[in-house]
């Protein structure tokens, strides 16, 4: 009898250990999940290419909240060709601003997209446009083919 209950009990004491360390690993998988959400970078090809942004040999942000207003954009440097990138360093006022390409209008001009200081904004071709809430030194990566900028505040 005493070796049946002693069996009993070590049958009792694995099954509650392994349930100790089942749980342990899911509490560990949910923490890796939160910090792979959290971590993730951005990936330029989670955006599809609009090949109509394509063959302006400038980009620049006009409106009031640059310097030029609506009558001359701040230009951007072209930084890399794949994916097309575009960047400045751009004092900027709490006030509205799009991007243009080729100093023009007509093919090359987005706007429309939600600020967020950071995070990747999506932008649409002929965008309305953007309001900036606070003023500052802004760094600014646009990249026009995929539609897409961040606002990174220095």
């Amino acid at each position: 009898m005493k070796k049946v209950l002693f069996t009993a009990m070590s049958i009792l004491a694995v099954a509650a250990m392994m349930m100790f360390v089942s749980c342990s690993k899911d509490d560990t998988k949910k923490t890796d999940d939160t910090q792979e959400q959290t971590e993730k970078e951005f990936d330029i090809n989670d955006y599809t290419v609009n090949e109509a942004m394509a063959g302006a040999t400038s980009w620049g942000l006009i409106g009031p909240a640059q310097a030029g207003g609506w009558d001359t954009d701040t230009d951007l440097e072209k930084v890399s060709d794949d994916p097309e990138t575009w960047k400045g360093t751009i004092e900027l006022a709490a006030d509205k601003f799009k991007f243009r390409g080729n100093d023009e209008w007509g093919n090359y001009d987005l706007g429309g997209g939600t600020i967020e200081i950071g995070k990747p904004i999506v932008l649409s071709k002929g965008g309305g446009d953007m309001a900036l809430a606070e003023a500052g030194t802004y760094e600014v990566i646009l990249y026009p083919q995929h539609m897409v900028f961040f606002l990174n505040k220095k």
